[in-house]
């Protein structure tokens, strides 16, 4: 998994020595999800942290007679979901 993208954007608020890096890194876990795949379904509680490494992230808020989109994240942009 390559990390340097997510250490990038940390690296924007804090920085991190090396140790700190590599522990960080060590409890990062790779997920790879294909298109119109979901992450979460309503009514799951998220128990993790996601970086869209390549790709796009879309979230809908949904009602009784649609979709509406909420948030939209590429890989091109800070995008922790």
């Amino acid at each position: 998994m390559n990390t340097d993208l997510i250490l990038q954007n940390i690296d924007r608020i804090v920085e991190l020595d090396s140790e700190e890096a590599a522990f960080f890194t060590s409890l990062l876990r790779a997920k790879s999800v294909k298109r119109k795949q979901f992450l979460l379904r309503k009514g799951q509680i998220a128990t993790d942290t996601f970086f869209v490494n390549s790709g796009c992230l879309r979230v809908f808020k949904m009602n009784e007679f649609s979709h509406f989109l909420y948030l939209f994240s590429t890989s091109s942009a800070p995008n922790f979901g």
